[in-house]
């Protein structure tokens, strides 16, 4: 079964890097793979969410740079290591190769696992979102294997990844911060009782900030 899969994912990654190969997409995938294009675009939609986008904005920010904190630096890379698996430019001397590639293995992508995890919480904060969230995902997955430095196995380990790890990330830190920031910071936690709807109906809170009713 394992044999069958590796020589799926071989067979859908000439198909992609080799077969569909086309001038126009050698031209247009290179900018999408690249990390440097995509943070030029994103560092305006993160000061204006930063600035303009109020408390909800900055969570939304923190929980998406944590996200991607532990995808990256931590899961990918961990896994990476542990697998070993090579890109597929080292092993088959035909592939079509367009971008730099790190030093770590194949197994899983990371810059698919990050933009996966920026779907998810975005998705969290924002349901409309995923119309443009996920598409640019999608193009980037694409792009991983057009380019010829992933299998078609690694982008969708990433995927998965970055969409467990982002929605376990707003999960872990709201029910964190729903019983530290209680017991803790109580007037901080009556202000904001949830990171992801901060702007939610404060008599609840108060409710159980104060039970008794007592001033």
């Amino acid at each position: 079964m394992m044999e069958w899969l590796l020589q799926l994912d071989v067979s859908l990654f000439r198909f992609i890097n080799l077969t569909l190969q086309t001038g126009w997409l050698d031209a247009v995938m290179p900018f999408f793979d690249s990390k440097k294009n995509l943070i030029v675009l994103a560092v305006p939609v993160v000061a204006l969410l930063l600035i303009k986008g109020g408390t909800r904005g900055r969570i939304f920010v923190t929980m998406l740079v944590l996200s991607v904190a532990m995808t990256d630096g931590v899961i990918c890379r961990e896994i990476k290591s542990s697998v070993g698996r090579l890109r597929p430019f080292k092993v088959m001397p035909d592939a079509h190769k367009l971008v730099r590639s790190s030093g770590y293995g194949s197994m899983p992508s990371s810059h698919t696992a990050n933009w996966f995890a920026g779907v998810a919480v975005a998705f969290i904060f924002w349901r409309r979102s995923l119309w443009l969230m996920l598409p640019l995902a999608m193009l980037v997955g694409f792009g991983r294997i057009y380019c010829g430095v992933h299998y078609p196995g690694d982008v969708i380990a990433g995927a998965l990844i970055g969409a467990i790890t982002g929605f376990g990330m707003v999960w872990g830190m709201e029910k964190l911060w729903g019983t530290l920031g209680r017991k803790y910071f109580p007037l901080a936690w009556v202000r904001l009782p949830s990171l992801v709807s901060p702007d939610r109906d404060l008599i609840p809170a108060l409710a159980q900030a104060n039970p008794s009713g007592l001033p």
